[in-house]
């Protein structure tokens, strides 16, 4: 990302604001979550096929032919089995990094799981720093502030 002019003072704080969300991860230290307003959200999305005796399944998306997995879901998707729309808490259960519960374990091998719903991107800045460059008072640049999205 890149900034033309970022306002700081008292009526604006957008320089501040972006230096203390940078500060705050401790550079390229910690993660955070990323919304990305072209690309957050499957519907009926293929996400495995049912084994006897396995509960737990990992929450994907596709993209361009590639599968990816699905961290940080964002509220409870809505999980169908062989495109019956299941109930939260009583069929299924969602981690926080998204992997999907079955209740109860399942007993019949072969039914297609799907789910819609949206997601955040787990993130860390590739830097440890960033340079704002001042050109007037109260005025900005930030050439680049870079980031990548990270599997865990």
């Amino acid at each position: 990302m890149s900034y033309n002019f970022l306002r700081s003072g008292q009526s604006f704080s957008e320089m501040q604001d972006i230096a203390g969300f940078f500060n705050a991860r401790g550079g390229s230290f910690d993660s955070f979550l990323y919304f990305d307003i072209d690309d957050a959200t499957v519907i009926d999305q293929s996400f495995g096929v049912t084994v006897n005796g396995q509960a737990n399944y990992q929450l994907v998306r596709s993209f361009g032919g590639f599968v990816e997995p699905v961290f940080s879901p964002i509220g409870t998707p809505i999980v169908k089995v062989n495109g019956v729309t299941q109930t939260p808490i009583t069929q299924y259960t969602v981690s926080t990094l998204g992997v999907i519960t079955l209740i109860p374990t399942p007993s019949i091998a072969g039914q297609t799981l799907t789910w819609s719903g949206s997601y955040y991107y787990r993130c860390r800045f590739l830097q440890d720093n960033i340079d704002f460059e001042q050109f007037l008072q109260h005025l900005w640049h930030l050439k680049k502030i870079e980031f990548t999205s990270i599997k865990q």
